[in-house]
């Protein structure tokens, strides 16, 4: 019998334990706690999330996105979309003009193509620095890269940024492991010709570096002559307002705000001129200005209703655990000291010596003497 209860008694301390640390682990939600205390953890816990939900919406998902392109691109606008968004915000940092364009969906893909030859020329050094360039490519496009190297030179096409990243070791806890790129060429001294077949809309780098697999005794940079030639296919703007033109040039405006109706499709489209002399990416920083009713449903109206039906149903429903609680009652208390009368003729020689379960007095009644013998544990 006492084995038994000894053994209910340690299945309940640690079913007690388990489920102390389950709520302290989850929600700081303790047995002992009053259903007052409970709500207001709760509460604690729906501010903390929301505070945390809406900055990681707002500036992660729909923050400013700064882009790179070269003369000739047409690009979609991204992290932006009509339901969270009220507006957006475009602005070109380059003297080199950009058009901005809105359309009702995505534009259809122009059937002729359109050929573009572009030229760059730098140095690539050691110690794995690396130049790149980026162009927005549209599917269907095709392209030719043409490249002249005084030394030997790595070139790498990727399809986009996270792609980079991952080659340059941008991105905590993954790696590249060759499957990164599209194309990996070792190129020494001389003319070399990549090909480049587009099947899939996406920002596109052409980067060159001299790591310690390129490396040479006595040199420590290659000068490179790359030219793209470029059969490009173009969105069909026809049917699209012209927003704004951006440059940093003169009286030009640098910045232009584009509406995005409510339950649309508008998309914003920036063009870049192709005629363009520059040899560096041209950067534009694109931003979604808030639609602050939205923010307001999604991150205080439905929290406050959520919140509110959760402290109702703990007000009704909530109990406490019955054998925490009782545990917690027992550990309250004082214990309590048995006194365990047994007849002195009946004694044995373990209640009178070993250790009861209780440390206190034993009291034994002999029945042929009138004094009780004490004695103290």
């Amino acid at each position: 019998m006492q084995q038994n209860q000894l053994k209910h008694e340690n299945g309940c301390a640690r079913s007690c334990y388990y489920w102390r640390s389950f709520w302290l682990a989850t929600m700081c939600l303790l047995p002992g706690m009053s259903k007052f205390a409970r709500i207001g953890v709760l509460w604690g816990w729906i501010t903390l999330i929301i505070l945390l939900s809406s900055l990681i919406i707002r500036f992660a998902t729909f923050g400013p996105d700064q882009t790179e392109s070269s003369p000739g691109d047409q690009r979609i606008v991204g992290k932006v979309t009509n339901l969270m968004c009220q507006s957006v915000k475009v602005t070109n940092r380059e003297k080199h003009a950009i058009d901005v364009y809105t359309s009702d969906g995505v534009p259809p893909i122009l059937q002729n193509k359109t050929f573009q030859i572009l030229t760059r020329s730098t140095n690539v050094y050691d110690n794995e620095k690396h130049v790149h360039w980026t162009f927005t490519l549209i599917s269907g496009t095709r392209g030719v890269v043409m490249t002249t190297t005084s030394a030997n030179v790595e070139f790498v096409i990727f399809q986009g940024r996270h792609n980079l990243n991952l080659f340059l070791g941008k991105v905590r806890r993954q790696r590249c492991n060759n499957r990164c790129f599209l194309q990996y060429h070792k190129y020494k001294e001389g003319t070399h010709r990549a090909n480049l077949s587009v099947s899939t809309t996406e920002d596109y780098f052409f980067l060159y570096r001299r790591s310690k697999a390129s490396a040479q005794p006595g040199i420590n940079f290659s000068k490179i002559n790359v030219t793209f030639i470029l059969n490009r296919a173009l969105y069909n703007l026809s049917n699209s307002n012209h927003a704004c033109t951006l440059s940093t040039l003169g009286n030009s405006s640098s910045m232009c705000d584009v509406d995005l109706p409510y339950m649309t499709n508008r998309q914003v489209v920036i063009t870049y001129d192709p005629k363009s002399d520059t040899e560096n990416n041209i950067k534009v920083v694109t931003e979604c200005y808030p639609r602050i009713g939205i923010y307001m449903v999604f991150f205080l109206v439905i929290p406050l209703v959520v919140g509110a039906m959760v402290s109702g149903l703990i007000m009704v429903l909530c109990k406490e655990n019955e054998c925490c609680g009782k545990r917690l009652t027992m550990e309250n208390q004082q214990a309590t000291v048995p006194t365990v009368n047994v007849p002195y003729e009946n004694a044995t020689h373990s209640d009178l010596f070993s250790s009861p379960e209780y440390k206190g007095t034993v009291s034994f009644e002999p029945q042929d003497y009138g004094s009780t013998m004490t004695k103290k544990y």
